[in-house]
């Protein structure tokens, strides 16, 4: 729960609607509900439902996991034949910061803070490692990106086939992001592996008890500066992600994203933020 107790006057405006907070936004985060809420970002729709015992592969106790029992997953076949970018998949969900009671004066007034996580992991029987990706995005009341550094956030993580943990969980703590936000885009993406229990909570304005899994040393993701020299592998295959070492910089793949990407993929993202809005807001 919080770490800070709001002063009252920001205790009398949280009240009315203080059932937004420290709960998780996303809907149907582990797959139990098969693909319900969510849009597959590109042209492939390769993701499969399947069980998966997070406590079992990991050495980080935590009785969160106990519960989770379903993962979305894209595997490798072992024939390797083919394109493999196929399995490379991305899917999204958009979060209506209004729907959940949050009124657009209190967002722009107290910039609540936006917390993310995401258990991510690879398959045991396979050679290749897995790599994972994460797209947040905060969109204003007409559904457009705002062009704000603090307002697009790129992570990028992988689990190689050596390491012991085939599941690690990704944290982060957006804030300071800004007027007015409205909508929370997220946007996962994983290569030869699983993802589950995607969360995001607001917490209160003033509550920075989770500011630390922004430490770049505690992170699972690979975007530490100073790395972008490094030559990354994968199983032996070279993986060119220089672009993902300078995240949330204004230089940051997501803050770029229309520009950078190809214009297949800008179409595909387009695609599905229309259809989610279409289908669910």
């Amino acid at each position: 729960m919080a770490g800070n107790v709001p002063n009252p006057e920001l205790m009398i405006e949280i009240s009315k609607f203080k059932n937004a907070f420290y709960t998780n936004l996303i809907k149907n985060p582990c797959g139990e509900n098969n693909f319900d809420n969510w849009i597959n970002v590109d042209r492939f729709e390769d993701f499969t439902i399947q069980d998966c015992d997070i406590g079992s592969k990991t050495t980080i106790d935590s009785k969160e996991t106990d519960n989770i029992k379903k993962c979305f997953a894209t595997q490798i076949l072992q024939s390797l034949g083919g394109d493999l970018s196929k399995y490379d998949s991305c899917k999204i969900q958009v979060i209506d910061l209004h729907r959940e009671g949050i009124t657009q004066d209190f967002l722009d007034k107290y910039q609540p803070r936006i917390y993310l996580s995401e258990w991510f992991g690879r398959f045991d029987e396979t050679k290749f490692c897995n790599e994972y990706s994460l797209h947040v995005f905060l969109f204003d009341s007409n559904f457009e990106r705002i062009q704000r550094c603090a307002c697009n956030h790129f992570f990028f993580g992988r689990i190689d086939s050596s390491e012991k943990n085939s599941f690690k969980k990704f944290e982060y703590v957006i804030k300071d992001y800004g007027k007015d936000v409205r909508y929370v885009v997220f946007m996962d993406g994983m290569f030869n592996g699983q993802v589950t229990d995607a969360n995001v909570q607001l917490l209160y304005p003033n509550d920075a008890h989770l500011d630390s899994v922004n430490d770049v040393d505690r992170q699972v993701v690979s975007y530490r500066p100073g790395l972008s020299d490094q030559p990354a592998t994968c199983s032996g295959y070279p993986v060119d992600h220089m672009a993902c070492f300078d995240s949330n910089s204004c230089n940051s793949t997501a803050y770029n994203f229309l520009e950078d990407f190809d214009e297949n993929y800008k179409n595909y993202f387009h695609a599905a933020i229309k259809k989610y809005q279409q289908t669910y807001l």
